[in-house]
């Protein structure tokens, strides 16, 4: 490799840091790095090999990766930065084929590298979040576990059970990340210092109030039980992501995770009758619901897991009430209200299927 390529492209060992351990700029320098990497047709065998641990290591590298690599396809098909601005122009004769794409901007293999390393920086600027502090706590519970946790400010945190969650409150600054699972905050009022909570590409902003976060697989649901509290999703390139003020028994469902082209979010804030956080007692209601998203509710109480096997039961929306230690309960109503069957196999796991 030449030395020019090896300025542009590091050989830093990307894969050897935990992505739990980093925030989400970290991880779209080290994509940015691996996709300029992958696209100079210099990758060796061993750094393909680096690159495979890499994207396998955690879920969000492999987005990243993805991103990465559509945004730098389009960043290549620019003239100038210029051509970033939603603008009348006159059309532009097609490349005959991806080459001569390619030898429109770069040419040469030196000039492919210092493309793709040009991409990357361009893409990680458009990209970059906020820079948050790393938090000073890191906490997370097991299979049908709950632990109350007390802040430097005297903000109390419910942790549900095989949940996730990372807390800072130092100086200037009140920060969580619900990593993954679910959390009621009650949070002690300081005007001068918000409380700031991430859950994925779903940040809830507030300055004293008690609210519940819970993060799902696709999904983050925020509901409040007395103040106000500001929701904002991430916003996809070059749009804008919504943002919501919910007060008292108020909830808005959010993604938990944006993509570059997505298209804006159409959620909306809904009354709710249901107190929030009512699960710290032992009960869990639910009311129009998603039955795939009461089934991660329920992996986090049930050791042996619950499974739908047919996908399109996943939106059915369902109204229910239970006791967290009666899951029986469910699994025996569950085919009055819906047309399924449960079954169960040797290790515990619970299935749910359609029924015939």
């Amino acid at each position: 490799m030449s030395k020019s390529a090896r300025r542009i492209l590091p050989r830093r060992k990307l894969g050897s840091i935990a992505a739990m351990d980093r925030t989400r700029d970290d991880i779209i320098a080290e994509a940015s790095h691996w996709v300029a990497e992958n696209q100079s047709g210099e990758m060796t065998a061993e750094r393909r090999e680096a690159l495979e641990i890499w994207l396998h290591e955690h879920p969000d590298h492999a987005k990243a990766f993805r991103d990465m690599e559509t945004l730098m396809a389009s960043v290549a098909g620019l003239r100038s930065l210029g051509d970033l601005e939603p603008r009348p122009m006159a059309p532009l004769a097609a490349p005959r084929n991806r080459r001569s794409a390619i030898a429109y901007i770069g040419g040469s293999r030196p000039g492919r590298i210092a493309l793709s390393a040009i991409a990357a920086s361009l893409a990680v600027m458009l990209l970059l979040p906020i820079l948050l502090p790393r938090a000073e706590t890191d906490i997370s519970t097991t299979v049908a576990e709950i632990r109350l946790l007390k802040l430097a400010d005297g903000t109390r945190v419910t942790l549900g059970p095989k949940s996730r969650i990372r807390t800072s409150v130092a100086g200037s600054e009140r920060y969580a990340e619900l990593i993954y699972g679910e959390a009621f905050f009650e949070v002690a009022h300081d005007r001068s210092r918000p409380f700031l909570v991430n859950a994925g590409d779903t940040s809830v902003r507030v300055l004293g109030t008690r609210f519940d976060v819970n993060r799902g697989v696709d999904r983050v649901s925020t509901t409040v039980l007395d103040g106000v509290v500001q929701v904002r999703e991430e916003a996809p390139l070059f749009g804008s992501g919504p943002r919501h003020v919910l007060g008292a028994f108020q909830q808005v469902e959010t993604k938990a995770d944006v993509a570059l082209f997505d298209a804006r979010s159409a959620s909306g804030v809904v009354k709710v009758d249901v107190p929030p956080g009512e699960w710290r007692e032992g009960r869990l209601t639910y009311a129009n619901a998603r039955l795939a998203d009461v089934v991660d509710d329920l992996n986090r109480y049930y050791a042996p897991g619950v499974r739908i096997e047919d996908p399109k039961l996943a939106d059915a929306r369902i109204a229910t009430t239970f006791m967290r230690d009666d899951l029986e309960a469910f699994f025996a109503n569950l085919p009055l209200i819906l047309p399924v069957k449960i079954g169960r196999d040797s290790t515990g796991e619970v299935t749910i299927s359609a029924k015939k």
